[in-house]
C-alpha cells in the first residue's frame, strides 16, 4: 500500500473521523495498492477489504496465506 492516503489526510487539522467512516463504509473507498506489491499479497488485501463479510478470509486463513507467501519467498531460485 502506498505511503500517502489517496483520499484523506489524517494529519490535516480539518480531518473528520465521520468523513473517514463515510469514505470506507459507505463509498467503499480503498487505498491504491502499490504496483510493486506482490500479486498474492495484493489479492489478500483485496479479500480483506471485501464489503461482504463471508468473502473475507478468517484470521487462520490470513496466517496460512502469509505463511505460504513467506515460504515461497524463501525458496531457492529455479
Amino acid at each position: 500500500i502506498q505511503n500517502k492516503s489517496q483520499y484523506l489526510n489524517i494529519t490535516d487539522k480539518n480531518f473528520n473521523v465521520n468523513n473517514l467512516i463515510e469514505e470506507i463504509c459507505d463509498k467503499q473507498t480503498r487505498e491504491k495498492i502499490s504496483n510493486n506489491c506482490p500479486s498474492s499479497l495484493a489479492e489478500l488485501i483485496r479479500m480483506c477489504w471485501s464489503s461482504r463479510p463471508e468473502k473475507r478470509p478468517s484470521f487462520v486463513q490470513i496466517i496460512e496465506l502469509l505463511n505460504h507467501y513467506i515460504r515461497s519467498q524463501n525458496r531457492p531460485p529455479k
